[in-house]
Parts: structure tokens; C-alpha cells; sequence
């Protein structure tokens, strides 16, 4: 459609290196898919001062798409800050992007922020209700914050426990220097 390249003259080079970008990230060349990714994000979603009005539904969905793709290609390649920044990204494009709220949670999970990771789920669940995926991933999510409540827990009990047996020894140690005084 020709209104839409009016609208962004960019867009078909900006098309072009996502489709790049998807040839390299199936060949698991995160690295090469990334800089393409980047390179047709600069081409979609310009800087604001350079845009002219609204983008269409039609040119936001590929700008949040695009931005979608870095952040699982920067997941794979292990760049979790890079990731996150392209998620919020296309958050910021369309908020109730599911499939950005998954990529989003396994980035957070990934990087251990476990809670944030369950309330990017909790959205993308009330956003979706039948999304399986989303679902299953949000029960891991719970899961795995209820181990490590429950981890921390043993281990603040252990340091209590390990403080009141050095109370303990202390007080027997003052108790033993003290009897043979005592005796004389």
C-alpha cells in the first residue's frame, strides 16, 4: 500500500533488514540478527522529531514487532539490558502487546528479578486469559518465588539459630570462667 510508505519512506528498508534480522536469528546468529533488528528499528520508529503525526495501527505493529524480535534476539544472545530496553520499547508502542509482556518476563527472569518478571505475566494474562503459554509461565514464575521465599526463610532462621547458639556458648563461657572464682 502506498499510504503507508508515504507515511514512513523508510519503512520498506526498515521491512527489508527485519527480514534480514528473522534470516539470521533462525540460522541462531543472534548477533547479526540484532544489529539488524536495530538497524530496521532506526528505519521504523525514527526519533519523534523526525516523524510526521500518528504512525497507523498498521506501521505501529511493525515497529512493535521489530522491537519485539531485538528483545528475544538479544534474550537468546544473552544481552538481558539490551533486551529489556527493546521490550519497553515496544511496550511503549503497544502497551497490551502480549507476546512483549512474555519476552519481557523472561528477560526479568533471566536477570532475577523474579517478581517483576510475575507482573509482566499477571498483565499479559488479564490482557490474554487463554493464553497457555502465558499461564504455564506465570505458575513457573509463582513457583519459583515461593522457593525462594521459602529458601530465605530457612537461611534467616539458620542465622538466627547460629546467633543464639554464640549467646549461648557466650553465656557458658562466662558461666565456666566464673565457677572457680566462685569456689574459692
Amino acid at each position: 500500500s502506498s499510504g503507508i510508505n508515504a507515511e514512513c519512506p523508510l519503512r520498506p528498508g526498515g521491512d527489508r533488514k527485519r527480514k534480514i534480522g528473522n534470516d539470521h536469528f533462525a540460522r541462531h546468529d543472534f548477533e547479526r540478527a540484532s544489529r539488524n533488528y536495530t538497524s530496521a528499528c532506526k528505519y521504523l520508529d525514527p526519533p519523534s522529531y523526525e516523524a510526521n503525526g500518528e504512525p497507523s495501527s498498521e506501521l505501529k505493529d511493525l515497529q512493535a514487532k521489530t522491537w519485539c524480535n531485538l528483545a528475544l534476539s538479544e534474550l537468546k544472545g544473552g544481552k538481558l539490558a539490551g533486551g529489556i530496553q527493546a521490550v519497553n520499547r515496544a511496550l511503549e508502542i503497544e502497551p497490551r502487546n502480549t507476546k512483549a509482556l512474555y519476552r519481557k518476563g523472561k528477560l526479568l527472569e533471566q536477570k532475577g528479578e523474579l517478581e517483576e518478571a510475575e507482573k509482566a505475566l499477571k498483565q499479559a494474562v488479564s490482557i490474554e486469559p487463554g493464553s497457555q503459554g502465558c499461564k504455564q509461565f506465570l505458575k513457573e514464575l509463582s513457583k519459583k518465588i515461593a522457593n525462594q521465599k521459602k529458601k530465605q526463610q530457612q537461611m534467616y532462621k539458620k542465622m538466627l539459630n547460629l546467633e543464639e547458639e554464640e549467646k549461648k556458648e557466650k553465656s557458658t563461657d562466662c558461666d565456666s570462667a566464673l565457677i572457680p572464682l566462685l569456689n574459692k
